[in-house]
């Protein structure tokens, strides 16, 4: 019978946080419906790291546009940075991307994963210079 050690094992966590999404791409056939997570999940998501960062290898905020909220973001790094630092993903098209938004990804984030659509605007000076 084969045993497996779940405390060695680690998990790459995506985190849905809104279904807004800033552009309108003409091959995209998702449902941009505008919901985003309330204060109670956000809480809930904080508890679960808190939880299980020790199986955590990397956790991705994701969604249509993620950075649309940025204040959902912030607060879930704000309370459990010290616990994953450096292990916080993003897949972004950039568009909102400001000195505020930069210095969380620069300080927290291990990888920024970035969009790239020739029907919209896209500013790489501004991706690089991060």
């Amino acid at each position: 019978m084969l045993i497996v050690n779940s405390m060695t094992k680690k998990y790459n966590i995506i985190l849905n946080t809104t279904t807004m999404c800033n552009y309108n791409c003409s091959y995209c056939s998702v449902i941009k419906d505008g919901r985003k997570m309330t204060n109670q999940i956000k809480q809930d998501v904080v508890d679960f790291i808190y939880r299980n960062a020790e199986y955590i290898q990397t956790f991705k905020f994701f969604g249509w546009e993620p950075l649309l909220v940025f204040e959902s973001i912030k607060y879930i790094i704000d309370n459990t940075s010290q616990v994953l630092w450096k292990r916080f993903e993003i897949v972004t098209n950039t568009t909102v991307l400001s000195d505020e938004i930069g210095e969380y990804l620069e300080r927290d984030f291990a990888d920024i994963f970035f969009s790239i659509d020739s029907e919209n605007i896209f500013d790489y000076d501004r991706v690089f210079a991060l």
